[in-house]
């Protein structure tokens, strides 16, 4: 799955599985595309970066067999954050 914004060259590409995990993470649900406003995307985000029980997320098995390990929807969230902030009126596309 890519993130992009506004037309430019994706800046984050992750596995299928992880792309749904992340979309979950922070609140958009499982949607395999689509696009949503940095303005919306960023407090999502950041609300899921809180230093907060709720926001710990252990390591795992995937639905593949991988293992996943303790803090990568966290380390995701960071990125995607830290990449969308520069341009609070884009639209981040993904699929």
């Amino acid at each position: 799955m890519r993130f992009a914004l506004s037309g430019q060259p994706a800046f984050l590409e992750l596995s299928r599985d992880d792309g749904l995990d992340l979309l979950e993470w922070i609140g958009l649900g499982r949607a395999e595309f689509g696009a949503v406003e940095v303005s919306v995307l960023l407090p999502l985000c950041r609300r899921r970066l809180w230093p907060v029980v709720r926001n710990v997320d252990p390591a795992r098995r995937g639905g593949d067999g991988l293992a996943r390990v303790a803090g990568t929807p966290q380390r995701l969230t960071s990125e995607l954050a830290a990449a969308t902030a520069r341009m609070p009126e884009a639209l981040v596309h993904f699929g």
